[in-house]
């Protein structure tokens, strides 16, 4: 059985998936607090890398190195992927649910956003992942040749070199 888990941002309630929608925020606003089931904190940025990335003191490849370095990867595979609800109960991610941040799909086509890095994650720990309309799949096999060591397959083209040329 597959599960789907949805990637996007606040503004594009049309990628959504048909579950509940989860920040991925480190510093959501209070409209998106409001309008989210909880928020999945394994997937949230370190606030200091996010500050240094926004201050010009790291670059955009050194931000994602410390995202997906920093990413717990025990509890990422579906039925393991944990919330904590506005209610402050804790949670599991379900099958078409939604994990939201505030960057534009412009930035994320471009690799500036979070959001991208932890698709490829979701997608190697076994997720069918929609990030902002682009299926990633797990490779069957694992991470091999096939899939260039990632642990899945796609067309995002921030996720997937050959297609950058396409944006």
């Amino acid at each position: 059985m597959s599960f789907s888990v949805y990637l996007t941002n606040w503004s594009s309630p049309g990628l959504r998936g048909p579950g509940d929608p989860f920040g991925i925020m480190r510093r959501p606003r209070s409209f998106e607090v409001e309008a989210s089931a909880g928020t999945v904190r394994n997937l949230c940025p370190a606030a200091v890398d996010l500050d240094d990335m926004r201050a010009g003191r790291i670059e955009i490849e050194e931000y994602r190195r410390r995202f997906e370095s920093g990413v717990a990867r025990i509890g990422l595979a579906p039925g393991e992927l944990v919330y904590v609800g506005t209610d402050g109960k804790m949670g599991t991610v379900l099958d078409g649910d939604s994990l939201l941040c505030a960057c534009s799909v412009a930035a994320a086509l471009l690799g500036r956003c979070h959001r991208t890095y932890a698709a490829g994650l979701l997608a190697a720990a076994g997720w069918s992942v929609v990030v902002d309309g682009y299926r990633l799949e797990p490779c069957s096999a694992g991470p091999c040749e096939g899939c260039g060591g990632r642990g899945w397959t796609g067309e995002h083209p921030y996720l997937n070199p050959s297609q950058r040329s396409l944006i």
